[in-house]
């Protein structure tokens, strides 16, 4: 079970309750609660809100990095998405650096593999 807290941006129904822009959800889910969540976030219903470090958060103009984005990306998976994480937080850093680069920081990883991530951030 991974535990999401999200806010909502657009009058939804979820569990049986009705939301509200504004509110937070904090929702416990498995595999298969997660896909109208995804839907949820994809269009725009809710917006995730960032957990692990609240004392990293960004302001809107630079979106924190999402290991769960990251993971549907092909040749990702749940080891290579925080380590880009880790390495890179925030969607800004990770498009100023080179494929290269983030290749040679991520043993691994490769500069295309990079440039595949980068194209699915922009």
């Amino acid at each position: 079970m991974e535990k999401m807290k999200l806010e909502v941006k657009k009058r939804t129904s979820y569990e049986g309750r009705r939301w509200n822009p504004g509110d937070i959800m904090e929702v416990s889910v498995d595999e298969t609660e997660e896909y109208p969540l995804k839907g949820m976030v994809n269009t725009g219903i809710v917006e995730r809100i960032e957990r692990e470090n609240p004392q990293d958060a960004t302001d809107e103009g630079n979106p924190p990095l999402d290991v769960n984005e990251l993971e549907d990306i092909e040749g990702i998976g749940p080891s290579y998405a925080e380590k880009i994480v880790e390495e890179y937080g925030t969607e800004e850093e990770i498009l100023e650096v080179e494929p290269e680069d983030i290749a040679d920081s991520l043993h691994g990883i490769t500069p295309e593999l990079a440039e595949r991530v980068k194209e699915e951030i922009r």
